[in-house]
């Protein structure tokens, strides 16, 4: 299982370089993908600024919109519970960046991620995490 963050999904999708490469290898490795109920917009919300700033073309960002709709995720929705762990990471994470780390250490799977100021705090916070940094030709 695999705790997709919405910035390594962001690139796996949009990077034709080795960062995105990297990204779809370790996606094809475990296709038991995980991720909070927001992942799939916080994806989409980049790929329309990508969009918008002509870094891909409306229609790589309507087929790649298409395929996340597509796409077999577990989406884990807000619960109390989820809340609960969310607020208490409050002081180390964004409330969006939380529910990775929450699941993350519930499921005891890493958690994919771009995001290297995420996969930092998300170690410290003691969960399991597979970064794969570098620079996106995108990004």
């Amino acid at each position: 299982m695999i705790i997709l963050d919405a910035s390594a999904w962001v690139v796996s999708l949009v990077d034709d370089g080795p960062l995105g490469a990297a990204c779809r290898d370790v996606l094809e490795a475990d296709r038991r993908w995980t991720a909070p109920s927001h992942a799939a917009t916080e994806t989409l919300r980049t790929l329309r600024r990508y969009e918008l700033a002509s870094l891909i073309s409306a229609d790589s960002a309507s087929a790649m919109a298409a395929k996340v709709g597509s796409t077999r995720v577990r989406y884990v929705g807000p619960s109390s519970t989820l809340l609960r762990e969310q607020w208490k990471l409050r002081h180390n994470v964004s409330a969006y960046d939380a529910a990775y780390v929450v699941l993350a250490g519930e499921f005891g799977a890493p958690l994919l991620t771009t995001d290297g100021r995420l996969a930092r705090a998300a170690e410290s916070l003691g969960a399991k995490v597979r970064h794969v940094g570098g620079t996106s030709r995108l990004l």
